[in-house]
């Protein structure tokens, strides 16, 4: 079943994420990142605000908030964000 249209998001293109939401939380999470992160503990501004845009299962949303920044995430995938596992996240609709 194709999810409902959202204005500025391909239906095809979420649907996958849609679909597959698990499986690639799993792989994201999994994944090496330490250039990544060590990016963002070298060059964020702490404390500040982030908007992080297509955040998934909220991996760099988590590191952001733990370095100490107000991070809002938003994904147009309902279920890439509740397919994330960490009680550390706390999911709003707006």
């Amino acid at each position: 079943m194709a999810p409902e249209a959202k204005p500025g998001l391909d239906s095809k293109t979420l649907g996958y994420y849609d679909d597959n939401a698990e499986r690639l939380a799993r792989a994201y999470d999994g994944a090496d990142v330490s250039q990544l992160h060590a990016l963002l503990r070298r060059e964020l501004p702490v404390p500040g605000r982030v908007l992080e845009i297509g955040c998934g299962s909220g991996r760099d949303s988590l590191l952001m908030a733990s370095l100490g920044c107000s991070v809002v995430a938003t994904d147009g995938s309902e279920s890439a964000l509740t397919a994330s596992y960490s009680p550390s996240i706390s999911l709003r609709r707006r």
